[in-house]
Parts: structure tokens; sequence; C-alpha cells
């Protein structure tokens, strides 16, 4: 055989290996969007303002997750953001929490308590391996394309849930 044929079976086999690994993981699962009312979550967490890639929004998020992992609090990981980095040259204001499944007596030291409240969302939900997954900001503008079709318009403010380790939610709320 020659060098050119086993260079291309080595590739085509290649190709499908990685295709295959990219179906697994659901690269091709699409993005649901839908509108959803009456939205009212009470979230446990600590509040952000600066820069998106200081290393404080990280322990902000690590110190937020462990709450989950050791079992103190029960509910979803979200992320509510009051000014997108994407927008706003790197900076933020967010609050990363967890949506609380049911009341708590007692909130832990070093965090507070968020409600978020909206009558309508738009919401986008997708199954993926983070590997594989669409960035929030191009699920965000999916939802900003969908919003505008339906003639929605949208507040500043979003909100992302990671559902366990494979799904994220990503909610607009709709300006009333």
């Amino acid at each position: 055989m020659s060098k050119k044929i086993i260079l291309r079976l080595a590739l085509f086999l290649f190709l499908g290996v990685a295709s295959i690994v990219y179906i697994q993981l659901g690269g091709f699962n699409e993005v649901k969007i839908s509108v959803k009312e009456n939205i009212n979550y009470t979230l446990i967490g600590k509040s952000f303002e600066g820069r998106y890639k200081s290393k404080e929004v990280k322990n902000i998020f690590f110190d937020t997750r462990r709450l989950l992992e050791e079992g103190e609090l029960h509910g979803t990981l979200a992320i509510i953001y009051d000014q997108d980095p994407s927008e706003n040259e790197g900076n933020m204001k967010s609050f990363t929490g967890i949506i609380l499944e049911k009341p708590i007596s007692k909130i832990p030291k070093g965090f507070e308590e968020r409600k978020f409240k909206a009558f309508t969302v738009v919401q986008a939900q997708i199954n993926a391996h983070p590997l594989v997954m669409p960035t929030p900001e191009k699920i965000k503008e999916k939802l900003k394309i969908y919003a505008q079709e339906q003639g929605l318009e949208l507040q500043d403010i979003s909100i992302e849930k990671l559902v366990g380790e494979r799904e994220l939610v990503v909610e607009i709320p709709v300006k009333q």
C-alpha cells in the first residue's frame, strides 16, 4: 500500500471516530426554545461585580457548588447576570447561587438570599457534554432572535441554570 492510501484511511478512520464521539457527547443536540410563565426562584449565593476572568468569580462558583456537593443545600446551581460580560467589555454584575428546592431556616455564613421573579421568560434548554455544548453567549443570541421573531422585547438580565453535568437552561425575562 502506498503512503497516500494509508494516510487517507487513517484520516477517514480518525474522522469517523471523532464523529461518533461528537454524537455521543450530544454535539448535534438542538437547543430547545420555549416561553415559560410565572417564574419565581429563591436563591442562596454570593454577588459579584468586576472582571469576568477574575479569580473571585471562580472562587464564588466553587464555594457555592460545594454547598450542593456537601448536601448543605438542595437545588440547582445558577448564575444571574445583571450585567452580561459579553456586552460590557468583560465587566459583569452577577449572583451565583443555588435555586432552592424548598425553603431553608438558616442561610449559610457568607451567603445571601436573592429572589428572581419574572412574569414571562424565553427559555433555552440543551442537553450535551460541556465540551460540545454551545456557549451561553450563543444560546442567548438564539433566544434574542427567537424573541424578536415572536415580537417579544427582552430585559438585560439573564439566568443560567446548570441542571446536572450535561444540561444547561438559559432564561431571559420578557419586558412587560
